[in-house]
């Protein structure tokens, strides 16, 4: 049996999980009180999730973005899972929350992680408040237009005839592409969240 430890703050394990669970965008948005924990096994960092205090005694993961919550290796058991949990919450109560909230990843990014990440959270007593819809598709060989509604094919074939096309741009490119949505929100009367 492995021995495990929890770290807070530290940064040891870089990029885990999805863009929501790195430490960039912890700090990106990171207003006042936060902690980033990682739980170790060894040298090796198995688990992370970020908390943010968003006001007084109400824990946040993440506190702005779509999803957070854990990110966890694929050979991390149940039984250590659930021990980073209940250090994180402990640590949490320590700081004074009151409240804490998951913002958990669609079920379509990973099956297994999610359904083991909501059984702990249930387990634990926390109780679903919010449900948003997953919008996404499996990329394989199909295509994309023979997956889509008679209304979507319409839509896809005007913006072809209209010569529209989605490609990867260079960074080169950042400052353009924050100032098309900028402009765009703009007009909805929208203001960007994030900076350039």
């Amino acid at each position: 049996m492995a021995d495990f430890r929890m770290i807070e703050n530290g940064f040891v394990g870089g990029q885990r999980g999805t863009l929501f669970h790195s430490p960039d965008f912890f700090h990106l948005h990171l207003k006042g009180q936060g902690s980033y924990f990682e739980w170790m096994s060894g040298t090796r960092v198995v688990a992370c999730v970020h908390f943010t205090e968003l006001e007084d005694g109400v824990w946040r993961s993440p506190a702005r973005g779509t999803f957070a919550g854990y990110a966890f290796e694929a050979d991390l058991d149940i039984e250590s899972f659930f021990d980073f949990h209940a250090a994180v919450c402990s640590q949490l109560k320590l700081k004074g929350a009151k409240s804490i909230e998951v913002l958990l990843p669609p079920m379509a990014h990973d099956n297994l992680a999610f359904a083991n990440q909501l059984y702990m959270l249930r387990s634990d007593g926390f109780k679903m408040v919010q449900c948003n819809l997953n919008h996404s598709i499996l990329v394989d060989k199909e295509p994309l237009a023979e997956k889509m509604s008679y209304g979507n094919q319409k839509r896809l074939r005007k913006c072809t005839r209209e010569g529209l096309i989605a490609e990867r741009l260079p960074i080169s490119a950042l400052t353009g592409v924050y100032e098309t949505l900028a402009a765009n929100r703009s007009s909805k009367g929208h203001v960007m969240s994030m900076t350039l």
